[in-house]
């Protein structure tokens, strides 16, 4: 079993690689797709989750709350870098904030995790992201419950055991990978 991420540090990788290994910048409705094909391609490919945050079931599909809200100020507008992160402690008994900057190698290293994201990002970098929604609207953990989220109910979470079993079911074609 490897090690498992929180989905800021996967979406911290995501944006570093796009912008930096394809010099292209992408949005946050495409991170959050480039976030739930990624926990997909790796949840079934390696039976393990790539990150412990929970995935949520949106109006545009799968979302990562905390990841959303980091990045929501840049609306539909590029994400230029990756999150800057802070430890709080305590030095010499005053409040100190030290800044976390990221380290693509966190990721690197981990081929299987590495590999499984890149996939994901070359795959789907040159499309529409409104053909990403489309795709996660097509799948039962999502429309099934398309009522109460367009509803606005807030916390239908997306479970392993449902994607597991709507994604080994399908063939490979049918994969977002």
């Amino acid at each position: 079993m490897t090690k498992t991420y929180a989905a800021m540090d996967i979406a911290n990788y995501i944006i570093w690689f796009a912008n930096n290994s394809l010099e292209l910048s992408i949005t946050n409705l495409q991170l959050q797709k480039f976030l739930y094909f990624s926990y997909v391609e790796y949840l079934i490919g390696c039976n393990d989750r790539l990150f412990s945050d929970s995935i949520e079931k949106w109006q545009y599909g799968p979302v990562v709350p905390s990841v959303y809200h980091a990045f929501k100020d840049y609306g539909f507008f590029s994400i230029s870098k990756p999150k800057e992160e802070f430890d709080v402690t305590f030095i010499d008994g005053r409040l100190q904030l030290i800044e976390k900057k990221f380290d693509p190698n966190l990721i690197n290293s981990e081929f299987r995790v590495s590999s499984s994201i890149q996939k994901i990002i070359n795959k789907w970098i040159e499309e529409d992201p409104f053909k990403m929604v489309e795709f996660t609207h097509k799948e039962p953990m999502w429309k099934d419950y398309e009522d109460r989220i367009l509803s606005g109910e807030r916390g239908l979470e997306y479970g392993d055991d449902e994607i597991k079993s709507f994604y080994q079911k399908e063939s490979r074609s049918g994969l977002p990978f």
